[in-house]
């Protein structure tokens, strides 16, 4: 029953939003994207406090409302978390983000006004809280601990010295490209623009260091990431709400509550990985132009990148280098993070259904995640698999440095025993072959859920030993 939740329909918090999916209407060829993520939250902000009513100036967390406009300036992890929450349910977020949560509740009962009516509330929640014996909220405390004892959840030297070498050398490749013209230089850029998004993927969950700012010289901007992935994917993993499993379809269509793919979108999605990173930037460019969405000046990053190719090679050289790069940096990040969610062993909404008190979040995590077995050290997990390979750590301590990420592996294998949730670790290669296995196939076949089959020989004989 791990494996397993609720019908999509029976909770509100995990249905899609309004205009989520609207790039999917009329069955288009080449579909748009769909509206930025921006839109998605201020709809998730509008659909919380319709269904609890309560001002878009405070907070919602547990049913009780917070005014936390004279804290704003003082949270630790930088004022944008909590703007981005302003007028929103926060439950969720507020647990999953703060290991040391005893002293943040402490900090939060200061600032509380009221609260809303408990059954609109729950209807709100997509996980149970309040047992503090269960299973997430006794692999957080542990994991606090173990914290503690090494020099708490930020980055070790040895990270920030990897990070800032990650930095030079996109730089470098970057210049050698507009240099040469090279489309080989082009290609190793790309591959260096995957790993500036590790980089940034690593220090935008945190506070607000110069590094998260790695992620806007790759795949979109740190702070677009901060919705899209921390918000809303960390938040509601592989549910029909989470805008990074929509955002593909119809051409990743891997949710089970969703139609399968056509034989067109089939053939088109190789493409499509390739060119979305052009369709997100006009994508942003028209928005911003029509007031949707702020202009924040990391928007400029990318056009500084095409206008030294073009200015170095040409405008035809320099927008094919420019689009090689990206395109290159899109198959790296559906390479290596893809498989770790969407593959026949990760659940998705459209599963089957289970007890509604049976709505732990890490148990969720541990069915719709997974990690590569054998596990990569810090080096690897940055510059090959972009921070993605320990992935489970990632999603129940979002806010722990990579670096010491791998203090937590044994506490989640042993509390897995413990509450006899399933742990499961699969090779890259059978994650990955799997995934294609998912994303090729049409909507006549449906969308088979196998989540204890297969398991690699690799693996197995590893545990036996």
């Amino acid at each position: 029953k791990n494996t397993n939740t609720l019908q999509r329909d029976t909770l509100i918090s995990r249905g899609s939003l309004p205009t989520q999916r609207v790039h999917l209407e009329g069955q288009r060829l080449l579909p748009l994207p769909p509206p930025p993520v921006e839109v998605w939250l201020e709809e998730k902000k509008q659909r919380d406090r319709e269904v609890c009513g309560f001002s878009k100036d405070l907070w919602l967390v547990h049913g009780n409302l917070y005014d936390l406009s004279g804290y704003v300036d003082k949270h630790p992890g930088g004022k944008e978390w909590l703007e981005l929450m302003r007028g929103s349910d926060c439950t969720a977020e507020f647990e999953t983000h703060h290991p040391d949560i005893e002293k943040v509740k402490k900090i939060l009962a200061k600032y509380k006004v009221g609260g809303v009516d408990k059954d609109a509330y729950a209807s709100l929640q997509s996980y149970t809280w309040d047992n503090p014996n269960a299973f997430y909220p006794t692999i957080r405390r542990k994991g606090f601990e173990i914290l503690k004892q090494h020099g708490g959840s930020g980055p070790t030297s040895f990270m920030l010295l990897l990070s800032y070498a990650a930095v030079l050398m996109f730089f470098a490749s970057l210049s050698m490209t507009v240099v040469t013209g090279s489309f080989v230089w082009s290609v190793a850029t790309g591959i260096m623009m995957h790993v500036m998004l590790g980089v940034g993927h690593n220090f935008f969950h945190q506070g607000n260091t110069v590094l998260r700012y790695a992620a806007d010289f790759s795949l979109g901007g740190h702070h677009q990431w901060r919705v899209s992935h921390c918000i809303s994917h960390h938040t509601y993993a592989n549910q029909d709400v989470d805008f990074e499993a929509s955002t593909l379809e119809p051409y990743d269509t891997f949710m089970r509550s969703q139609m399968g793919q056509s034989i067109v979108y089939l053939f088109l999605a190789p493409f499509v990985y390739f060119i979305s990173p052009f369709l997100d930037l006009g994508r942003n460019v028209l928005y911003t132009l029509q007031g949707d969405i702020p202009f924040r000046i990391e928007h400029l990053f990318p056009f500084l990148k095409l206008f030294a190719l073009v200015l170095s090679q040409g405008m035809w050289n320099g927008v094919l280098l420019f689009m090689v790069m990206n395109g290159t940096a899109m198959w790296c990040l559906v390479i290596v993070s893809f498989p770790v969610h969407r593959t026949e062993y990760a659940w998705s909404d459209g599963c089957q259904v289970v007890e509604e008190d049976h709505l732990d979040f890490g148990e969720h995590i541990m069915a719709s995640t997974h990690d590569y077995f054998p596990p990569l050290q810090v080096f690897g997990a940055l510059f090959f698999a972009g921070t993605f390979s320990n992935h489970i750590v990632h999603h129940l301590f979002p806010t722990v440095d990579l670096s010491k990420q791998f203090f937590l592996n044994k506490l989640i294998e042993d509390t897995c025993k413990e509450f006899n949730v399933p742990y499961r670790r699969r090779t890259f290669w059978n994650m990955f072959v799997s995934m294609w296995k998912m994303h090729y196939r049409l909507k006549s076949e449906g969308l088979k859920f196998k989540p204890d089959d297969d398991l690699d020989e690799a693996l197995m004989k590893s545990k036996s030993s």
